[in-house]
């Protein structure tokens, strides 16, 4: 799909959204628009609005356990063997599954390694590859990252912990890079499968509200979500296709580029300052004599305990290279 949309856009065009299923079958996929049903496609609306700024961010809140499996065999999309034995076979009975079982797709989904340098921005060092076979009958896996020969693949485990863990690291990352800004608008693409769909039921509350509660603060926000089974949310810069994550897209306004002009004397000046010089406080050691004091901001969970609000705005500030930073007011653990 992605390759297909970039031979037309160009990959300099970031593609968002979510891959439509159907009722978890993996068997086709439908798209709506008004009174047009498309099966087997795919609808794309886009925004050329030099104004607003798209900012992403997936995280699939999984662990990797066991051993890992090598793929020994594989072709374009495909992996034919794990461990020299037959792919869908092996993963099955690693699981205690018999037969052909299309439980093991979603009970325990198959990640390979990221790239080291890709490890901070995805937090997580793995991301899901979304194998499944075409029938139970085939033997093959198809998935969704081009896997190679010789890659090694783990079995995964998903919690309620890991995943809350998982979006709330998100939503810190999202609020960095949004610095005060109020979003326009926001996309959200989730995976089905999150959440507790296995007690037949898909509760996704207090999924959504760790989501969308730092964003817009109790305050209207146009917010359009999907749950599907894919989010199409780009990685460093490129697109990627991923699975069993919560994914979000936001829209905010670009910030006018500031002109500051400091002349060298000012610039001296400042340097020769007596703020800029190391301090000490009782046991501590500062880089400089600037502190920001404990002014609450409401920043906290409703409940008193810590944000992705709270934290993102603390560690906004920290980055600045304050001397000494004093947290707001919220529960302690």
């Amino acid at each position: 799909v992605l390759p297909g949309i970039e031979s037309v856009l160009g990959k300099d065009v970031p593609v968002v959204g979510g891959v439509a299923s159907d009722n978890m079958k993996t068997i086709s996929d439908f798209e709506f628009m008004g009174e047009q049903i498309i099966e087997k496609g795919g609808i794309l609306i886009g925004f050329a609005d030099p104004t607003l700024e798209l900012i992403s961010q997936g995280n699939h809140g999984a662990e990797v356990i066991g051993s890992p499996f090598e793929i020994t065999d594989a072709g374009d999309f495909q992996i034919h063997t794990l461990n020299n034995l037959p792919a869908w076979k092996t993963w099955n009975e690693r699981l205690g599954l018999t037969g052909n079982s299309p439980e093991a797709i979603f009970l325990s989904p198959l990640a390979s390694e990221l790239p080291e340098e890709l490890h901070e921005e995805y937090g997580s060092p793995y991301i899901m590859i979304g194998a499944a076979p075409s029938s139970p009958d085939d033997a093959v896996l198809y998935n969704n990252r081009n896997v190679r020969k010789g890659t090694k693949v783990w079995l995964t485990r998903r919690t309620e912990e890991k995943v809350n863990e998982g979006v709330d690291w998100m939503m810190v990352r999202i609020l960095e890079r949004l610095d005060g800004r109020r979003p326009v608008a926001v996309f959200h693409a989730d995976c089905v499968a999150r959440g507790k769909y296995f007690a037949n039921r898909v509760i996704k509350d207090e999924i959504v509200n760790r989501l969308q509660y730092p964003l817009h603060r109790g305050e209207e926000l146009p917010w359009l979500g999907m749950y599907g089974g894919g989010e199409l949310t780009p990685i460093s810069g490129r697109n990627e296709l991923q699975i069993f994550t919560s994914s979000l897209y936001v829209l905010a306004r670009r910030r006018p580029e500031a002109k500051v002009k400091i002349t060298q004397s000012v610039i001296e000046g400042i340097n020769e300052s007596p703020l800029f010089q190391t301090s000490t406080l009782g046991p501590l050691s500062l880089k400089n004599r600037f502190i920001s004091s404990a002014t609450w901001m409401g920043m906290a969970n409703l409940d008193g305990s810590c944000a992705p609000l709270l934290i993102a705005s603390a560690s906004r500030i920290a980055r600045n290279e304050i001397g000494l930073y004093i947290t707001e007011m919220a529960y302690v653990a």
